[in-house]
C-alpha cells in the first residue's frame, strides 16, 4: 500500500511538473530576402585581369590530368595527379621542370596526392598517403623526407 502512495505522489508530481505555465520569449530575426533567379555575371566583375598563358610544350612537360595549381614567386606549379608529378612553369608559361622521382629510392616516392609551396622556408612539401612528407627545393631538388605519426590520440 505504501508503494501504491508513493507512486501515485510521484504521478502526480511529475504531472505537475510538465504541466507548469512556461513563459516563451520571442525573439525577431531580420529575415533577408535574396532573389534565386540567375544572374549572368561578366568575368570582368568577378575578377580583377584575365590572362590566358599556353604552357610550352615538350615531352618532360606533357600533363595528364590537372588537380591542382599553385603561384608563388613568379611560378606556375601544376600538379598532375594521375603521373604524380609537379611541374613548374614560370609566369609566361616556359617550362622550368619537375618532380617526377617515383621509386623506391632516396628522394623518390611511391605515391602523392597534394602539395603545398611553403614560402617560409623555401620550399615544396609534396604528401604522401603513406604518412610521408618529401620536402624539395624551388629547383626540384630532394631536402628531407618527414615521417608524419601514426597515432595522433596521446
Amino acid at each position: 500500500m505504501k508503494h501504491r502512495i508513493s507512486l501515485v505522489a510521484l504521478f502526480f508530481l511529475l504531472l505537475y511538473a510538465c504541466s507548469g505555465n512556461k513563459k516563451t520569449e520571442t525573439v525577431n530575426y531580420p529575415i533577408l530576402h535574396a532573389s534565386l533567379d540567375e544572374i549572368k555575371m561578366p568575368l570582368d566583375k568577378l575578377f580583377g585581369k584575365i590572362e590566358i598563358i599556353p604552357l610550352e610544350t615538350k615531352d618532360e612537360s606533357l600533363i595528364k590530368y590537372i588537380s591542382k595549381i599553385d603561384y608563388s614567386q613568379g611560378r606556375y606549379y601544376i600538379f598532375d595527379d594521375d603521373q604524380f608529378f609537379l611541374f613548374f612553369f614560370d609566369d609566361k608559361g616556359n617550362y622550368i621542370n619537375r618532380i617526377a622521382k617515383i621509386g623506391q629510392g632516396p628522394g623518390e616516392y611511391t605515391l602523392i596526392y597534394d602539395f603545398a609551396i611553403n614560402e617560409n622556408k623555401n620550399r615544396i612539401e609534396m604528401l604522401s598517403p603513406y604518412k610521408f612528407i618529401y620536402c624539395y627545393d624551388y629547383d626540384g631538388n630532394f631536402i628531407k623526407k618527414y615521417d608524419l605519426p601514426t597515432d595522433m590520440a596521446s
